[in-house]
């Protein structure tokens, strides 16, 4: 049987803005992914190329969780935030902006 991390790398490439920003969630609220391991950095990518598709909330909550477990984002991922923060701030509610923020 394959590990629930292979499974995910494995079909990375089908994962939508949700499903990334899902998986995220749940490895920070785990504590278990290594900061800047390999699943973090594909989901990392990954999040780069859905960036559009995000809601302010999946975007906020992946910043979040990859603040609480320690990896540091991308200069890609972090110009993406600060670009949606920007055009689309009044979209975001207090929450993700608090977490955008702090992350």
């Amino acid at each position: 049987a394959k590990s629930i991390k292979t499974r995910i790398l494995y079909s990375l490439n089908e994962f939508e803005a949700y499903d990334i920003a899902n998986v995220v969630w749940a490895l920070g609220k785990l504590q278990c992914e290594e900061p800047n391991g390999e699943l973090l950095s594909a989901l990392e990518a990954r999040a780069v190329d859905q960036e559009h598709k995000f809601q302010p909330q999946g975007l906020s909550n992946c910043l979040w969780s990859m603040a609480t477990l320690q990896h540091q984002p991308g200069p890609q991922l972090i110009q993406v935030a600060k670009d949606r923060l920007l055009k689309e701030g009044s979209s975001f509610d207090a929450q993700s902006v608090s977490n955008t923020m702090w992350a």
